[in-house]
């Protein structure tokens, strides 16, 4: 194991840990009815989250990923609530889009989706407004996941981390990153679906045009991956 990757796995250990003192007080995370909606198809599911959940990079929104999974899961199932350039804090009390979290909790949906990440590590790299370290990132999903929670306890968060970006940014970061996100899972009692395992890890990788030109978001053929992810990740959840 390099030392690198040793600081990485050393640095989730730590992150856990700190954690621990922002845990809710609820208990499981509410899959019955989560699977007793699925399964009754009377599944709703909110987006928030910033460019990639708000489907950049598809051709026109009939091609974004969550106009695909509202086709699957049926007619007027899925609410867009994501914002491209977004941060976590933008969805926090104060935010710029805190409308949207309102929007959220007083519909109390089935299920959210959010995903966060790209910005906030390059806003920190680069001193950009709305940058967030990995633990800041960490903490902020968790208030936010709990401030969901306290209006709407029966809705089941989906934690969606986006591909990995290989143009150049450090790889270890970003997995750092990942490493908050994944404790703020297990904090708020979340589920997890990991995007970087259907994308490719390199732009050599790329030749199924998953991502488009830039190399950072899902063209149509990577909307269509990122529905059926979820739509299975939902599935898998429930059809035990």
């Amino acid at each position: 194991m390099t030392p690198r990757r040793l600081g990485v796995l050393l640095a989730a250990l730590m992150q856990i840990l700190a954690a621990s003192a922002l845990a809710p007080a609820a208990g499981a995370a509410p899959i019955d009815r989560l699977c007793n909606d699925y399964l009754s198809r009377t599944i709703t599911v909110d987006v928030l989250g910033d460019s990639i959940m708000s489907g950049s990079g598809a051709s026109d929104q009939f091609h974004s990923w969550s106009a695909k999974l509202d086709r699957i899961l049926g007619v007027n199932a899925v609410r867009q609530r994501a914002n491209a350039g977004s941060v976590t804090t933008d969805y926090l009390p104060g935010g710029r889009y805190y409308s949207q979290t309102w929007a959220t909790m007083a519909s109390a949906p089935t299920v959210v989706v959010m995903d966060w990440r790209l910005n906030e590590h390059d806003g920190y790299v680069w001193n950009l407004p709305g940058g967030a370290d990995p633990f800041q990132l960490r903490d902020n999903l968790i208030r936010l996941i709990n401030h969901i929670h306290s209006a709407s306890p029966t809705t089941t968060v989906l934690i969606v981390n986006p591909p990995i970006v290989f143009d150049g940014r450090d790889i270890d970061l970003q997995r750092q990153y990942v490493a908050g996100m994944w404790v703020a899972k297990d904090v708020t009692n979340s589920l997890w679906l990991d995007l970087a395992l259907y994308f490719p890890a390199s732009a050599a990788e790329n030749d199924l045009g998953l991502l488009g030109p830039d190399l950072i978001h899902p063209g149509n053929p990577g909307q269509a991956v990122i529905a059926t992810a979820v739509h299975q990740r939902l599935h898998g959840t429930c059809a035990r």
